[in-house]
């Protein structure tokens, strides 16, 4: 019987997050990662590696930061809180 956000719950990055944003975290990492799944399906480039997949990964891990030290604070484009 798989958890209620599928395989994806067993990733790294949500077994990090406290057990209250695990579902938060595992809908921005679903989110991020079919995003960049299109990217490399249908860009043309692929000769410059995964960009896509490192910004979105640093997006995730700064969103993780955030609920856990309960700040609201916004992040911009690069996965890094705005000052």
């Amino acid at each position: 019987e798989t958890p209620k956000y599928g395989l994806i719950y067993h990733a790294s990055l949500i077994g990090q997050a406290p057990p209250k944003h695990r579902g938060k975290i595992a809908r921005v990492l679903a989110a991020k990662t079919a995003l960049a799944i299109r990217v490399d399906a249908l860009g043309e480039n692929n000769d410059n590696g995964p960009t896509v997949a490192l910004e979105n990964h640093a997006k995730v891990e700064a969103r993780l930061r955030v609920l856990e030290g309960g700040s609201a604070a916004a992040v911009n484009g690069n996965g890094r809180a705005r000052t």
